[in-house]
């Protein structure tokens, strides 16, 4: 009977001592149950309903070569260096060997605190400021935490035009940043490939 009832009601049943078992005896004919209500079919159906419109959180799947190509046509090189390839405005973008993942939030963490300087120097240094999408913040933070895709990294990858125009002061490392930014700095050609 306490199958019986468990399925029809939906209740979980449990037995009672002998005095109030006795007395429910009666009123129920088969056994002294006392029964409580628990959730049915229909209350776990809205859990997982409640479950399934929560957001996900979405990482891209990261690729450091495709990051390697982005450090330089993205113009990352003409402010920061990877293997003392590149500008010095900016921290160098170096990766530690001795770490075996990348903190893609970290890096983005890093890039934020560091935006008004980029903003500044984007501005100034080529008239705009770069776009990039999540993607492609992923492959940079790949490629600056991977030891291994920087480990070839060289002046060649970078083209020629570019090479003019990597800065070699240190910037962000000054007192009075921005405002003791050059004037000019040289402008890109229209045929550049970037």
């Amino acid at each position: 009977m306490t199958k019986i009832l468990q399925e029809l009601l939906g209740f979980k049943c449990r037995k009672l001592g002998p005095r109030l078992g006795s007395a429910l005896l009666l009123a129920i004919g088969a056994g002294a149950l006392l029964c409580v209500p628990v959730p049915g079919p229909s209350a776990q159906a809205a859990e997982s309903e409640t479950e399934a419109a929560r957001p996900t959180v979405t990482i891209p799947t990261v690729d450091a070569m495709r990051g390697r190509q982005l450090f330089v046509t993205r113009g990352c090189v003409i402010c920061h260096a990877v293997r003392e390839v590149g500008g010095t405005a900016a921290p160098a973008l170096d990766a530690d060997p001795s770490v075996r993942s990348i903190d893609l939030m970290g890096f983005v963490a890093q890039m934020w605190q560091g935006a008004p300087a980029m903003l500044e120097l984007q501005a100034v240094e080529l008239g705009y400021q770069i776009l990039l999408t999540a993607q492609e913040m992923a492959d940079l933070a790949a490629f600056a935490g991977d030891a291994e895709a920087q480990a070839t990294f060289n002046l060649e990858e970078v083209p020629e035009p570019m090479r003019e125009w990597m800065l070699d002061e240190p910037y962000w490392e000054n007192e009075g940043w921005p405002d003791d930014l050059p004037e000019e700095f040289p402008e890109m050609d229209d045929d550049t490939n970037l």
